[in-house]
């Protein structure tokens, strides 16, 4: 049995030519698939601990289509508040993941709900592997970005408005209500968006 490696998008799988097999590489996870209408199918088996190895699984594989359930497709996780008293700064981020949204797996988005508390702050920071587009739900919002040339971009928004981030800009979203809280959804066009925030990264000293 031969194999191959074969790049994606986001990530590197184990291919082998032929309907069905079962086969490892050092570093990644035993991995089976098997040709079905949809294409290539992965699926995990177990992983193999091999720290020494040049190769690296970056995303999850897929599930089998004939698995696929529509509870795989809906979440409830941003139905709850966040504790927005976790921090100094009075903010709480929820994100969809893989684990309360499976059927998010290669759509290449992430939704985050975004609680701040009365006059709280969202400080500045950044995502190197998103864009990201903010809708404001509740409250008043104090929102902005600084480009390359050092120029901001900043707006107040109310209920219904929307402000795009670009990848990779230092931005910030402010609470203006001193007496309520503030409710905004992001999208973010990544699985892996990641996330600086600039004072941390900056100052922390390792």
């Amino acid at each position: 049995m031969t194999t191959e490696l074969m790049f994606f998008r986001r990530g590197m799988v184990v291919n082998e030519r032929g309907n069905g097999w079962l086969g490892t590489r050092p570093g990644l996870a035993m991995v089976q698939g098997f040709q079905g209408s949809s294409g290539l199918v992965l699926m995990v088996l177990g992983e193999h601990d091999d720290t020494k190895s040049h190769l690296f699984l970056n995303g999850a594989p897929c599930l089998n289509p004939s698995l696929a359930l529509s509870s795989h497709f809906t979440t409830s996780a941003l139905a709850k508040p966040g504790n927005t008293k976790a921090n100094i700064f009075g903010f709480s981020v929820t994100l969809t993941t893989l684990a309360n949204l499976p059927g998010i797996n290669t759509m290449g988005l992430t939704m985050a709900r975004v609680d701040i508390a009365a006059n709280g702050l969202v400080p500045p920071h950044s995502h190197p592997r998103a864009s990201e587009v903010t809708i404001c739900l509740q409250g008043v919002l104090l929102v902005g970005f600084v480009d390359s040339s050092n120029r901001l971009f900043t707006q107040q928004l109310r209920l219904g408005d929307s402000f795009v981030f670009p990848r990779g800009v230092i931005h910030y979203l402010s609470n203006l209500d001193s007496s309520n809280p503030a409710l905004a959804i992001s999208r973010l066009n990544s699985q892996n968006p990641g996330v600086q925030i600039a004072a941390r990264q900056t100052y922390q000293i390792h």
